[in-house]
């Protein structure tokens, strides 16, 4: 056999070998749970590229949908209400180790998440010792727990990360000799990946200003993930298909728009899967670190003040109304379901109903107290939409 020939029999052989073992972790329910997400596509995916959807998946979103709103809505609904799980503005977020890690793998990962926090006003709080980040104790409650055992990566989103347990997954970044703790670039993009999702974000490929949908080719979609991670057809719709979300009202209050391939929040995606192959707007390769774009984000929903934040929890909660009414929801129920959100997410209303008319409402926000003491700020509900006072001085 040809010199070429042969190394690429060789490459052949050992991405089979790996590809038949991710199947196997799988099937021995090594793997969580749920969707599949490829970090890497420019070679081989191995543990170490691959995310999975939180094996409990958070069902909280859909408890707080009214009966009635029609079921084609039900989706959009659930997506435009992710966008409230956000933490306070100046909030000290508590983080913890739930599995033992030497102390240089648990001050990497601290260092690495700390590439937010250069623009948001959040603070990831891993202990009183930046040398020592520390280990989760009994009895104490954090905001988010960090635990290595399992396959890959994940994490709830935002605020759904203190009722969970571990909330994030950092798959072998526990052990210095692993291949990503070789790879700074590697270890840190999926350090900011994880992060991303527990500070709010959502992921960048499968938003409706992206239309990859429309670019794949989708048997070739689903031949190429089936040999290099073993997902089923269905697996492959749920990871890329176009989220239905038609209202991204938090992108709205904050101005942003159009499609961000270079987001630290979009997975690589190969040319083998899209009709026009590389020349698809939506072929990706890897991004190791924050965009332009991220950084507004952030700096967004966690501004130096809080009204700042104010605006889009407005934004948010006039989407949901919308969604509510255009779902065919009765005013009664959807007055309900609004109250239920705003308790759920720390808003409390107090309602008056008068003859003939919507919900007549004044509401306070209580944001999450941090130790500067941030004010509470003043939001009204006039005729069934959201609005908002100024906050008080």
């Amino acid at each position: 056999m040809q010199p070429l020939k042969r190394v690429a029999a060789l490459v052949k052989e050992a991405r089979i070998r790996v590809h038949k073992a991710i199947a196997l972790a799988a099937s021995l329910g090594l793997a969580a749970i749920g969707i599949l997400w490829a970090h890497g596509v420019d070679e081989s995916p191995s543990g170490d590229e691959v995310v999975t959807d939180p094996a409990v998946p958070d069902k909280t979103n859909e408890t707080l949908l009214p009966k009635s709103l029609d079921p084609a809505a039900r989706k959009p609904a659930a997506a435009v209400l992710d966008q409230m799980k956000m933490w306070g503005v100046g909030q000290h977020v508590t983080i913890c180790f739930v599995d033992p890690a030497p102390a240089v793998m648990r001050q990497r990962i601290a260092r690495a998440a700390s590439g937010w926090a250069k623009w948001a006003n959040l603070v990831f709080d891993f202990g009183p010792s930046p040398d020592d980040p520390q280990m989760c104790e009994a009895g104490k409650t954090y905001d988010i727990t960090i635990g290595f055992k399992g396959s890959g990566a994940s994490s709830y989103v935002g605020t759904d990360s203190r009722h969970q347990d571990p909330s994030m997954i950092l798959g072998n970044m526990d052990d210095p000799q692993s291949r990503v703790a070789q790879d700074d670039k590697e270890f840190n993009r999926i350090v900011l990946h994880e992060f991303g999702h527990a500070i709010g974000l959502d992921h960048e490929h499968q938003s409706p200003e992206a239309h990859c949908s429309d670019q794949i080719d989708w048997p070739a979609a689903e031949t190429y993930y089936k040999v290099h991670m073993g997902w089923s057809a269905q697996e492959v719709h749920d990871n890329l298909e176009t989220l239905p979300v038609m209202l991204r009202p938090a992108k709205e209050a904050l101005k942003i728009s159009g499609f961000d391939k270079t987001s630290i929040m979009q997975y690589s995606l190969p040319a083998d899967i899209f009709k026009d192959g590389r020349q698809a707007p939506c072929f990706t390769t890897k991004n190791y670190d924050l965009s332009p774009t991220d950084k507004k984000w952030v700096a967004g929903l966690y501004p130096e003040r809080a009204e700042g934040q104010v605006a889009v929890k407005k934004a948010v909660l006039t989407s949901v109304d919308k969604v509510f009414k255009d779902g065919g929801v009765p005013d009664d129920e959807r007055k309900a379901a609004i109250a239920k959100i705003a308790e759920t997410f720390n808003l409390e209303l107090k309602q008056e109903n008068t003859a003939g008319r919507d919900v007549n409402a004044t509401t306070i926000q209580k944001l999450e107290q941090n130790s500067s003491g941030a004010n509470s700020q003043n939001i009204g509900t006039i005729n069934g939409n959201v609005t908002f006072g100024a906050p008080p001085r």
